[in-house]
């Protein structure tokens, strides 16, 4: 494995120098990345026990990045390997899948407003709220998608969508539900400065392979969500506000029909160029307990959006984690100061209410007649960043939850053992060759 990417690797960069030659002009990059992080978990993602042991682990993304850039084409490759350190026996034949490809798209570009890209890409927009690179996770986040671009003035629109396929077939076009992922995808996004308001829009409609019964490969049937959404910005020197509403309806992956909503305002002031101050609130729609069976349902999914940056660090919530579909209202506000042109800290604190009703289940699995309270916890995330030089930094934080017995309810575990998370990263990501144009 470890011997054909990097076959891969010199044949990319051979193809680019030639190109680079046969241009009127281009350019080649090549960039690298290291990025080992270590984690201390005890508590991460759903309340520890007094019996669980708290984890430790390290692991490193690897990055080789190829651009290319004519002034009729861009295209950009990058491979990864993303691994926990001591994963494999040193000497082992067989390294594993832990290799693969990140990014591999093209961009045509027929004039200087209009452009087409396809192939596998990060799709980011906005805040990163419904669709997001995912930077944080050490493997990122990709669609295998086609995108055409128009961008004039202030005004920018662009149109994708993606057809997937978990391997070539001679009939029949299903797609199996255990990828986690939309069979066909289709979104429109605009943008456009009004009156000094960035003003966005997002309408998306993805399509997910559902079966009743056990999944055969002639079943087609899909389910479509739509999300649509609005976002606002404005900012000055010293301050700034955001705010989004989303909805969503259609069909989820479980065939219910969704009727569910994501509201969020978030600003920040800044009184010195080294001092920020922020305040905000996010409200995510959710199901009663009891309810989560009938046929319409409020809960909104978030979709493909960068989670681990919203709703606390410690990822209770929407990073590969339901709590129970109840919803979300997270309250938080927050401090940055600058220390110096290298040191930056920053701390952020949470208060989350769930925005359906919890119900406890009764030892004979029925849920219990009385409501729990809807309060979460508070979870209070310190951060710090070391700027060594332009290309090596060095990132950290500690996180504690403060759950509340309803938090038990949901994720099972203790309030009372004292959950917590620290992590440590380090980030070397040099540009290690540009062409002259």
């Amino acid at each position: 494995m470890k011997k054909t990417a990097t076959q891969l690797k010199l044949v990319l960069v051979a193809l680019f120098a030639v190109l680079s030659i046969t241009e009127s002009w281009s350019q080649v990059t090549i960039d690298a990345q290291i990025r080992p992080r270590a984690e201390f978990r005890n508590g991460f993602k759903t309340l520890s026990g007094e019996e669980i042991d708290p984890a430790f682990a390290i692991s490193q993304r690897t990055r080789l990045t190829v651009g290319y850039t004519t002034d009729k084409i861009i295209m950009k490759i990058a491979m990864q390997d993303v691994r926990v350190w001591g994963d494999r026996a040193q000497a082992s034949m067989n390294d594993g899948a832990s290799t693969m490809v990140n990014e591999a798209w093209a961009q045509i570009l027929f004039n200087q407003n209009f452009s087409l890209k396809l192939g596998r890409q990060a799709l980011s927009y906005d805040d990163e709220r419904i669709l997001g690179g995912l930077d944080w996770a050490q493997q990122g986040r990709w669609h295998d998608a086609m995108v055409f671009m128009y961008n004039k003035n202030d005004f920018t629109i662009h149109v994708g969508g993606a057809f997937n396929q978990q391997k070539e077939v001679l009939e029949g076009t299903y797609y199996d539900p255990a990828f986690n992922n939309y069979k066909n995808m289709q979104y429109t996004w605009m943008s456009k400065k009004i009156a000094g308001v960035d003003v966005s829009a997002l309408v998306m409609n993805t399509g997910f392979q559902y079966s009743d019964d056990t999944p055969l490969a002639s079943d087609t049937t899909i389910n479509y969500l739509q999300t649509m959404g609005i976002n606002l910005k404005k900012n000055t020197a010293d301050w700034g506000i955001f705010g989004s509403i989303y909805h969503q309806t259609g069909k989820n992956k479980a065939n219910q029909n969704v009727n569910a909503w994501l509201a969020s305002v978030n600003a920040y002031y800044k009184p010195t160029n080294k001092l920020k101050f922020g305040v905000g609130t996010d409200y995510v729609t959710g199901q009663d307990m009891n309810a989560q069976g009938d046929k319409t349902v409020s809960t909104f999914d978030p979709l493909y959006g960068t989670h681990h940056k919203f709703y606390g660090f410690m990822d209770y919530f929407y990073v590969g984690s339901p709590h129970q579909n109840v919803g979300l209202w997270d309250k938080y506000i927050s401090v940055d100061y600058k220390v110096n042109s290298k040191w930056n800290v920053a701390l952020k604190a949470h208060h989350f209410n769930s925005a359906a009703d919890i119900y406890a289940r009764t030892e004979g699995g029925s849920f219990a007649a009385e409501i729990e309270d809807s309060y979460l916890g508070t979870e209070l995330d310190f951060t710090f960043g070391y700027k060594y030089n332009e290309y090596i930094s060095l990132v950290g934080g500690y996180s504690q939850m403060f759950a509340s017995s309803s938090m038990e309810v949901l994720k099972g575990g203790s309030s009372t053992t004292g959950n917590n998370w620290a992590w440590l990263m380090l980030n070397i990501n040099p540009r290690i060759f540009t062409s002259k144009k």
